[in-house]
């Protein structure tokens, strides 16, 4: 068997860019950015994260999946999990706390 390796591949040469050449790749770079943070909000968040974001027991959100106030999990690998964007939507709903002489402050 031979061992040997392989010659790396020369470099391509450095090119320089016109403007519309470096906007058009400064958009790919914002568009892949935005497919990257829809990839991070769309991953498993598993109960005890859950539990800690959220601040009430387990027991309180199994009521509230059950009454349809929160979001339903899902089974992932024996385990009970929600998705991570599921969780922020519903955080980011919650209506704003009204406090007396509200006014004065």
């Amino acid at each position: 068997m031979n061992y040997r390796k392989k010659p790396a591949k020369p470099l391509p040469p450095l090119i320089h860019k016109t403007s519309a050449q470096a906007e058009s790749s400064a958009d790919a770079f914002v568009a892949a950015n935005e497919a990257n943070n829809v990839r991070k909000q769309s991953r498993f968040v598993f109960k005890p994260e859950v539990l800690d974001r959220v601040g009430v027991s387990y027991v309180t959100i199994w009521q509230w999946m059950r009454e349809g106030k929160f979001p339903c999990s899902r089974e992932v690998g024996g385990k009970v999990a929600w998705l991570e964007s599921e969780i922020d939507e519903w955080m980011a709903t919650r209506p704003l706390r009204k406090y007396k002489n509200a006014e004065a402050m």
